[in-house]
């Protein structure tokens, strides 16, 4: 890891965002590799109108971002579970793995994704404009995104529901997917790579028969092979994979020159599954693409982690302030991207090329207003709830011994 880098940055983000609510990170380069992912995810979501015309073709085509995210989330959260399952078998027990690992996940991403709900709506009613009737209209799916299954049923509905509600697909995704991981704490440890494993295969296996099972010609299959659960597990599990094989892939990078073919190869692998979506954009092209593009973006994340680690001045850049600071924020960068979106097409930026320049920056900030005054304190106080827990807890059984003792 790169610790140089971490200590700089990590300083000035405290002030930036507060000196007690900001983490350091574990994998500083996976945090700036956010921040590129998040700014493609902007990018895809703009207006037709607002993209120019040699960049329609990649603005339609080429999306990688989400994925992206889930590679990196497949590879830090099965990282996470493995620790705390380690510390559990140390001396603690199965429920309290369960516990911190899900106080972990709530903590980063309930809070903000409730308040955007909770803005959506509070705005909608408030201005009784177009978004107030689409909701009315949608109001019977609004539970799906309350209770985290909106991925099942959007894909039906993709060309009627609006982006605001669209993009938190993946939302829903992570969560089932996160709950999914707990059954890797009933079994041994032994066999974790086999069910994940398994688990990715069936995904892909899936994904295919899928060209069989849904009507290709609805224009609803390419939704429901990005959204539902079933068919985009691999995206996330590939990354869960790396993790429980880091060590032998650490073995087998470590050289510059095996560092250089990994990482010119999965380039060329992950160049061509996004690319080539603008000549062949039927269906079965498509599951191809994305089977490879999710194979070929957790090793980009692995070969990034590795690169930070051993301080590559590759990485450099991905560890500079700003890609720090816009990666540490890029969930709430997601959540709030669409409201500045709606705003600015109102205004007479709506068909300017200009306005991904207007919007980046204010995405940025509101994106930091969120992560500083509802994720970061939600974040923080839950964590010391837990670990005042467990002192309070390790303190009575003190005391029980002590007195059992006498």
């Amino acid at each position: 890891m790169d610790v140089k880098n971490s200590e700089i940055c990590a300083p000035a983000l405290s002030k930036l965002m507060g000196n007690s609510t900001l983490p350091k990170p574990s994998f500083p380069a996976l945090t700036g590799l956010r921040a590129v992912f998040i700014l493609w995810v902007m990018f895809v979501h703009l207006s037709r109108k607002a993209v120019p015309g040699f960049l329609l073709s990649a603005h339609e085509n080429w999306s990688f971002g989400v994925d992206g995210f889930f590679a990196i989330s497949g590879f830090l959260v099965m990282r996470s579970l493995e620790q705390a399952y380690s510390k559990g078998m140390d001396g603690g027990s199965k429920a309290e793995v369960v516990k911190g690992y899900l106080s972990r996940r709530v903590s980063r991403i309930w809070p903000g994704y409730y308040i955007t709900l909770l803005s959506l709506g509070m705005f909608a009613c408030l201005i009784r404009g177009g978004l107030y009737f689409q909701l009315k209209q949608f109001s019977s799916i609004i539970p799906s995104f309350l209770l985290f299954y909106a991925n099942y049923v959007l894909p039906p509905l993709h060309r009627e529901v609006p982006l605001i509600l669209k993009i938190l697909w993946s939302i829903s995704f992570q969560e089932q997917f996160y709950l999914l991981l707990l059954v890797l704490v009933a079994i041994p440890k032994e066999n974790w790579r086999a069910v994940v494993l398994f688990s990715v295969a069936s995904s892909i296996a899936l994904r295919f028969l899928s060209l069989l099972i849904f009507d290709l010609n609805s224009g609803d299959h390419g939704n429901r092979m990005e959204s539902w659960l079933i068919l985009n597990l691999d995206a996330i599990g590939w990354g869960c994979l790396a993790w429980l094989h880091i060590r032998t892939l650490r073995v087998w990078l470590g050289t510059q020159t095996r560092m250089w073919v990994a990482g010119l190869s999965l380039l060329c692998v992950f160049v061509l599954s996004v690319t080539l979506r603008s000549y062949w954009p039927s269906d079965p092209a498509r599951a191809v693409f994305c089977t490879f593009r999710a194979i070929s973006l957790t090793g980009i994340v692995v070969l990034v982690s590795e690169l930070d680690r051993l301080s590559f001045n590759a990485v450099e850049i991905l560890n500079t302030k700003l890609f720090q600071f816009v990666g540490m924020i890029s969930f709430e960068i997601y959540l709030t991207h669409i409201f500045v979106y709606s705003v600015l097409e109102k205004s007479f930026l709506k068909e300017s090329h200009g306005l991904f320049l207007v919007a980046l920056p204010c995405s940025v900030f509101t994106g930091w207003m969120m992560y500083r005054f509802v994720s970061a304190p939600a974040n923080q106080s839950m964590r010391s709830l837990l670990e005042g827990r467990r002192e309070l807890l390790g303190f009575l059984h003190v005391r029980v011994g002590s007195r059992s003792s006498m």
